[in-house]
């Protein structure tokens, strides 16, 4: 282990009462955009994956297992809350699939090679629940401004603070399957002036960053990770502060 990199793994770690925070923001945040886990639909499934940003540190069998749910009953968060427990402190970042997925189906990569169990394709990908926006290099200021303008047209999306700018969550009413009205309603939301968004982010196997979650992917100074917080007007979301 290089020098600095405990430092940099302790200020990842997580107190017991931080741990139950986080656990709580995701499961809020997945009801949010997966309403249909709570549906009681156990054919489609939504996956969390961690990468690791540092392959030595962490052990192959934590960075190469995703979680995987079709519902949120109390032996799915249980088997969530240990999948997490065993990635605290570990330089990983969490992410979820965008859209909801048919786990059992038999994909394969471009090379022919059978997919990865437990991993969302874009062959496999079943349908969304929002419409996901990456608004890359923004600040909160400018993300503020962005708010407004949803807010004048009466939508209130999230925002997660992704430690390099922002992504925005909006919920829809009605289920997205086709990849081409996810990229129309992308390019609408660019047209209308939202000059930030990230207009490649609308392949069906996209997956996002988990707020309550450490960015991990660079450092920052101190060698702490920036933690990943959500927003919203009504229910603001804030993320633990990293030591």
């Amino acid at each position: 282990m290089m020098t600095g990199e405990t430092d940099r793994f302790e200020a990842l770690a997580l107190t017991d009462e931080q741990k139950q925070e986080q656990l709580t923001t995701i499961l809020d945040f997945l009801k949010l955009v997966h309403p249909s886990l709570e549906s009681g639909d156990n054919s489609a499934f939504v996956e969390l994956r961690g990468i690791a940003r540092d392959y030595d540190a962490v052990p192959y069998p934590i960075r190469s297992k995703s979680y995987n749910t079709s519902g949120l009953c109390d032996k799915d968060i249980d088997v969530l809350k240990t999948w997490l427990s065993k990635r605290v402190g570990m330089p990983m970042c969490l992410y979820y699939s965008v859209y909801a997925y048919d786990r059992w189906m038999k994909t394969f990569t471009k090379t022919g090679k059978e997919a990865q169990d437990g991993k969302i394709t874009e062959t496999a990908a079943l349908y969304c629940e929002e419409l996901p926006l990456d608004f890359d290099h923004i600040g909160r200021e400018e993300m503020e401004q962005y708010d407004e303008m949803f807010a004048s047209v009466g939508i209130e999306p999230l925002w997660i603070s992704s430690g390099h700018g922002y992504q925005c969550h909006i919920l829809l009413t009605d289920k997205i399957s086709d990849q081409s009205v996810m990229q129309y309603l992308v390019h609408l939301v660019i047209a209308k002036g939202f000059a930030h968004v990230d207009p490649v982010c609308v392949d069906k196997a996209r997956v996002m960053r988990l707020p309550g979650t450490f960015n991990c992917k660079h450092e920052v100074p101190g060698g702490a990770a920036e933690p990943a917080a959500y927003h919203h007007r009504e229910a603001p979301y804030q993320a633990y502060e990293p030591r």
